[in-house]
């Protein structure tokens, strides 16, 4: 019965995320990028249709060299199935991974040999690339939202990251769920946490919040210093 529930519940809310008008905090996410020391070699988890690379990627040109910029992406892409659009609080199968390979070469002018894409379970294609992957610039981490999916993906990108390596997770909700119960278990002592504004407030079209609200930050992640 709850496991029918839930299921019901990610449904409403992948389909009132997919309706909502843009989400501000996307503009914090480019600038928290902006702020980022490199900007190489880019990580995200839940390319989709290949948006957030498009302007990440326009951003990279405007600091570096274009031959030196690679992108990483992992997605579903055509293994989206409706029973992990549910569990995952996921969106559905819209694209193909070939097209979103072009539509980011030719929204950027980036050779498609600097684009690496990589279709599958990221709990399953993350870890296999691990070994492949360089150390990253910048991590987005916007995939699966179960906190099974989204432990594993935290866990594969910490290998990937150097001491000045910025990673952002999406959707820090309002109450426990997802990406924040994995946030919210850091180790402080290890990195530092913040909180990015501004909050993005949208209807809650499947009355799971406590106020009828969904609120959403991105939360910015960096390994403290051994000296502080």
């Amino acid at each position: 019965m709850i496991r029918g529930w839930f299921a019901r519940a990610t449904r409403r809310f992948a389909k009132a995320k997919s309706t909502t008008p843009p989400a501000a905090r996307y503009a914090t996410l480019k600038r928290a990028f902006e702020q980022a020391p490199h900007k190489k070699n880019i990580l995200e988890i839940g390319t989709f249709k290949g948006k957030t690379a498009i302007a990440l990627i326009k951003t990279a040109l405007r600091h570096e060299a274009k031959e030196s910029i690679h992108y990483y992406g992992f997605d579903l892409w055509e293994d989206m199935d409706e029973a992990t659009f549910a569990n995952e609080v996921s969106k559905r199968r819209e694209t193909t991974m070939a097209e979103t390979l072009t539509r980011i070469a030719e929204g950027t002018g980036l050779a498609k040999s600097q684009i690496h894409l990589f279709r599958g379970f990221s709990k399953d294609t993350l870890w296999q690339q691990l070994p492949t992957l360089p150390q990253m610039d910048f991590i987005f981490i916007d995939g699966g939202h179960s906190e099974e999916t989204v432990d594993s993906d935290w866990r594969g990108c910490v290998q990937l990251m150097r001491d000045d390596t910025t990673v952002i997770f999406d959707d820090y909700f309002h109450f426990p769920f997802g990406p924040r119960v994995v946030v919210d278990a850091l180790d402080r002592d290890a990195f530092a946490v913040e909180l990015l504004e501004p909050q993005d407030v949208f209807p809650d079209k499947f009355n799971i919040a406590p106020d009828g609200l969904l609120k959403i930050n991105l939360a910015k992640v960096v390994r403290r210093s051994k000296n502080s």
